[in-house]
């Protein structure tokens, strides 16, 4: 699911359009990672142009300069700290 914090100006059809293009980031981050990176980074402009902030706990998915999606295992690390 898709997290924003929308402002006031933006409508639910931008909404909308950002939740597709974060669904079609994931569902071909395995299959072609270079589109998946192309849709994250429309979504990332048509956030920024309709001045819509992306959720952090969403802008943690994702790298900030070249818009890969993080997938653990396969191109990232998931470190578990021990809590003391």
């Amino acid at each position: 699911k898709l997290e924003l914090m929308s402002s006031s100006s933006s409508s639910s059809s931008s909404f909308s359009h950002l939740e597709h293009l974060w669904a079609c980031g994931m569902l071909y981050s395995k299959t072609c990672p270079a589109l998946a990176r192309q849709y994250v980074r429309q979504m990332r402009t048509r956030a920024r142009d309709s001045a819509t902030c992306i959720a952090l706990s969403l802008e943690r998915q994702f790298c900030q300069h070249c818009s890969t999606i993080f997938l653990p295992g396969e191109n990232c690390r998931v470190r578990l700290l021990a809590l003391n």
